[in-house]
C-alpha cells in the first residue's frame, strides 16, 4: 500500500515518436475513509502538450462526445478539450489553471523584394567640379561636361569613380534613388514609396 498522498506516476504517451501528453495520479483519501476501508476518491492531472495547459479531471470522467459547441454552436469532433471556434471548455467538469494560452498573432507578411543594379553613378567634373551623372556604360570612355564643355576620361579605376554615388529606377514607384557605395549588396527601403529593393553589386 501506498503512503497517503504519494503520486503514482504513468508512463508518457509516446505516438509516433512525440511525446503527446503526460499523465499522473495522486490519491486523496480521508482519514475517517482509510479506517472504514472505503475507496479513496482519485483525482487525475494531466498535461496536454498540445493544449499547453493543466487540466484536472475524475478518474474515468467521459471525454467529449462531440457534437455542437454550447457557446458558439460549430460542430466539434469527439475527444476535444476546447473549442476550436471560440475557445470554450467542452467539458465543465475540467478545471482550468492560471496558465493561458498565449494569444495567436500572425507574423507580419514581408512585402516581395526585387534588385536592382546601378545604372550610372556622380562624378565631378574634372575641370569645374560640377556634379555630373554619368550612366555606367560610358566607363573607360571620354566624356564631355555639361557645365564647362571640358572633355575627360572617366576612369573606373579612378578613387573618384570608385567611392562615387550611384543611382537606379526604384522598380516599385520608377522614382531615381540615390545611394552611397556602402548600400551596395544591401537590402533597403525606397524613400519616396518604402518598397523593399535589394541593389546588387554592379559585375
Amino acid at each position: 500500500m501506498k503512503p497517503h498522498g504519494e503520486p503514482c506516476f504513468s508512463m508518457p504517451a509516446v505516438a509516433n515518436g512525440r511525446l503527446d501528453c503526460v499523465c499522473f495520479s495522486i490519491s486523496v483519501a480521508a482519514n475517517l475513509e482509510e479506517r472504514s476501508g472505503n475507496r479513496a476518491n482519485e483525482l487525475v492531472l494531466s498535461y496536454s502538450i498540445h493544449e499547453s495547459r493543466l487540466l484536472l479531471r475524475k478518474k474515468d470522467m467521459p471525454a467529449w462526445p462531440g457534437g455542437p459547441c454550447p457557446q458558439c454552436g460549430d460542430e466539434m469532433p469527439p475527444n476535444m478539450i476546447h473549442c476550436r471556434a471560440c475557445r470554450m471548455l467542452l467539458n465543465q467538469e475540467l478545471e482550468k489553471d492560471s496558465v493561458e494560452i498565449p494569444r495567436f498573432v500572425p507574423l507580419q507578411e514581408v512585402e516581395s523584394l526585387v534588385e536592382i543594379t546601378p545604372v550610372g553613378l556622380f562624378v565631378d567634373c574634372a575641370s569645374c567640379h560640377q556634379e555630373l551623372k554619368i550612366n555606367r556604360k560610358y566607363l573607360g570612355q571620354r566624356v564631355q561636361c555639361k557645365f564647362c564643355s571640358a572633355d575627360f576620361r572617366l576612369d573606373p579605376n579612378s578613387p573618384a569613380a570608385l567611392e562615387a554615388d550611384s543611382y537606379a529606377q526604384c522598380p516599385h514607384c520608377e522614382e531615381t534613388l540615390r545611394f552611397a557605395k556602402k548600400y551596395l549588396g544591401f537590402k533597403v527601403a525606397c524613400r519616396f514609396c518604402q518598397g523593399k529593393v535589394h541593389i546588387l553589386k554592379p559585375g
